[in-house]
């Protein structure tokens, strides 16, 4: 009615409110807008806005509650906006719980109580982002800081099993770590975790010293690992604890601080006093046990060297654990990555593929004549011509490949079984070897203890200083074949990669005992080669037999005739003439032909004669492996009822008879040489019992 829009109306209000710019006002330099609006006491209250004047066309004015309807209402101070879209906050303060347990109990409550609009939803924020976004770089930083203080530990020791051993200290501490934080009542939060990293570093420290001294021990000469371990923890007990103490007390004040930052430095000195705690005591009487296992299972090092080419190749840090490996997977490894297999494998291929070769035809031969062919006048003629064999001859050729073929799967058969034959002999070898080292490192040690008695009883004067050299003459000499013992053990290790093509080092596992794998085969490899060898040398016979056969050959010519035929008619260069010829190649001179037929009929003799040789020294070779594994397996049976007990019952009398002084030191290494002897003739007859049993596997081709 009164023909106003709502932006005059708005213009209106803004006006007599915040006022409109009418013109600028200079003093000087400087200058101010002129600003015209109404006086304050004109606007004050609601009654005022409402009797507002609005000045409308034809020069009238209304009030303003003739054109809206004026109330107070409340609403949002402020519309805050983010990604486009509004945005409401709600903010409080968390006392007494930990900000990711309000935030769990707050989402169950609003996906229960609350039933959010179309295009409304919660994001939770604030202190609760924070703390996901510390955890997602701790995330990070933990595993970074656990390879860092692995690695650390491998260059510091020069030992992947070492370093593992050392490493265990951060699951001990952890345990402390997690106990103190539920004993307090303190959830988990970012400062503990940083509690964690500082942990683990301070934690491994008691580790170090304790390996330290423990391999100092062992590096002094001292053998046996009970009397290491024991000896050690005595000497470092007190360094080992003032390693924790020092660094627990230094926590202490931020553990039971009630200032501000308490928070934050409560849990992080409540992990790492804890967690000092419980691995110190653990440390002190675990870690021992796991030294003595793990220097127990012998574990080819890997150098420095190594190691950093490793690291930069692999990019994931560490060197390649050794493999535990039975035979069978040791075999299965070299059936599948040995070099002299794979070659004949890829012959055997060759072999196969040439096949195909047998039907060959020579190639087509295509001729252009042009000129005077038949006349003075100019023709052009053209031939194709195709020689070929007799079709037989293709037959016998493709059964002579055939059977070189056969010939190469017979030869990669025979490498497999060689290959068997080779890894048994040195995995079972590895193995005695083994044996040997635990019976000369038991000798060695019960040496050690003798030497510190002859040295104790010279001091009182009750032996001379004879008797405590002949005891350390014993220790040398035993070290001297322990040494001897470890070259070949290595020698042989490195040889089993070699045929096996592993890379990592190979800790083989299993019975020390050969065992034998059934009756003579008629099928072995090596008279397989020889029967195959026959089949190829009758086949050649065939092939150059077929060199009787004749030579074919089919053309065909088509050419042009310019002139008077025999019929009297001209004929044009546009006239063609068709002609088929068909050839046939007899072979007259056969006196070479001849002669490599009988060369080829006696090689196929001889072939057989050699197969028929090799079956009677295959079959005379086993009677006589028969016969040395049941001598073998009795002289064994001898030793494991009789002499060995015996043998070991001598060794323990004779140390006992020492202590007592009821003999002398001479007549003890008499004595334990005499037990060792046993123990060594015991494991010699072994190693020609599994050499045995290793051959007579191999000429029953399994």
């Amino acid at each position: 009615a009164y023909h106003l829009s709502i932006s005059d109306v708005n213009k209106a209000v803004n006006i007599a409110f915040a006022g409109i710019r009418a013109g600028m006002i200079y003093e000087g330099e400087r200058r101010f807008d002129l600003v015209v609006r109404l006086q304050k006491d004109l606007v004050h209250g609601v009654d005022a806005i409402r009797n507002l004047l609005i000045p409308i066309p034809g020069g009238i004015q209304v009030p303003l509650h003739e054109l809206a309807d004026v109330k107070v209402k409340e609403g949002p101070a402020q519309i805050q906006r983010e990604d486009a879209s509004r945005r409401i906050v709600v903010g409080f303060n968390v006392r007494g719980k930990d900000v990711q347990t309000v935030v769990d109990e707050l989402k169950g409550r609003v996906e229960k109580e609350m039933s959010m609009a179309d295009g409304y939803y919660i994001t939770y924020g604030g202190s609760f982002k924070n703390l996901n976004e510390a955890k997602q770089r701790l995330a990070i930083a933990v595993p970074i800081s656990l390879l860092l203080i692995f690695l650390l530990l491998y260059f510091a020791f020069g030992s992947f099993k070492q370093g593992l051993l050392v490493y265990t200290a951060i699951p001990l501490s952890a345990i402390g770590g997690v106990f103190a934080l539920y004993t307090r009542g303190l959830p988990f939060s970012i400062s503990a975790g940083v509690g964690f990293i500082a942990l683990f570093g301070v934690s491994v420290l008691n580790g170090i010293v304790l390996i330290s001294e423990f391999n100092r021990l062992k590096q002094k000469g001292m053998n046996d690992l009970y009397a290491i371990v024991l000896e050690g923890t005595i000497l470092r007990l007190r360094p080992v604890l003032m390693t924790a103490f020092v660094a627990a007390l230094g926590f202490l004040p931020m553990a039971i601080s009630n200032g501000a930052g308490a928070e934050v430095q409560r849990p992080l000195a409540t992990v790492v006093i804890g967690g000092l705690l419980l691995s110190t005591f653990l440390t002190l009487f675990v870690l021992p046990q796991l030294y003595v296992f793990f220097e127990k299972v012998k574990v080819k090092q890997v150098g420095p060297t190594a190691t950093m080419l490793l690291l930069l190749f692999s990019g994931l840090g560490g060197t390649a654990p050794a493999q535990t490996l039975t035979l069978q997977q040791t075999l299965d490894s070299a059936f599948k990555n040995n070099l002299t297999i794979k070659q004949n494998r890829l012959n055997a291929d060759a072999k196969k593929e040439l096949i195909k070769s047998s039907i060959a035809l020579p190639q087509s031969v295509f001729a252009v004549d042009a000129g005077q062919v038949n006349s003075a006048y100019k023709d052009m003629k053209f031939s194709l011509t195709q020689n070929f064999r007799f079709p037989s001859v293709y037959r016998r050729d493709k059964l002579v490949k055939q059977n070189e073929w056969l010939l190469a799967k017979a030869g990669t058969a025979l490498s497999e079984a060689d290959v068997r034959k080779e890894v048994s002999r040195t995995f079972y070898t590895i193995l005695l070897l083994n044996e040997k080292e635990k019976l000369l490192s038991r000798l060695d040690s019960q040496n050690l203890r003798y030497v510190a008695l002859a040295e104790i009883k010279m001091n009182k004067g009750e032996i001379s200083e004879l008797d405590k050299v002949i005891a350390e003459t014993q220790v040398s000499h035993i070290r001297t074949q322990l040494e001897r013992l470890r070259a070949d053990r290595d020698e042989l290790l490195a040889h089993l990669a070699v045929i096996t093509g592993i890379k990592s080092p190979i800790v083989p596992i299993g019975t020390i005992k050969a065992v034998a794998a059934g009756s003579a085969s008629v099928d072995h490899p090596v008279l397989r080669v020889y029967k195959v060898q026959e089949q190829v040398a009758k086949s050649t016979v065939n092939s150059e037999r077929a060199a009787f056969m004749p030579d074919l050959s089919i053309g065909y010519t088509n050419q042009s005739f310019r002139g008077v035929g025999p019929d009297n008619i001209d004929y044009y260069y546009n006239t063609r003439f068709h002609s088929v010829q068909l050839s046939l190649g007899i072979p007259i001179f056969t006196k070479g032909v001849r002669s490599k037929i009988s060369a080829a009929k006696l090689q196929s003799d001889r072939m057989v004669a050699e197969r028929e040789l090799q079956e009677a020294v295959l079959q005379n070779r086993k009677q006589f492996l028969d016969i040395q594994v049941e001598r073998y397996g009795r002289l064994l049976a001898f030793f494991e009822s009789s002499r060995l007990p015996a043998a070991l019952r001598l060794q323990d009398a004779a140390g006992k008879q020492l202590i007592a002084g009821e003999i002398n030191f001479m007549q003890w290494v008499l004595l334990l040489g005499q037990a060792a002897q046993v123990q060594t003739d015991y494991i010699d007859v072994l190693e020609l019992y599994n050499s045995t049993i290793i051959e007579l596997n191999y000429i029953n081709a399994n």
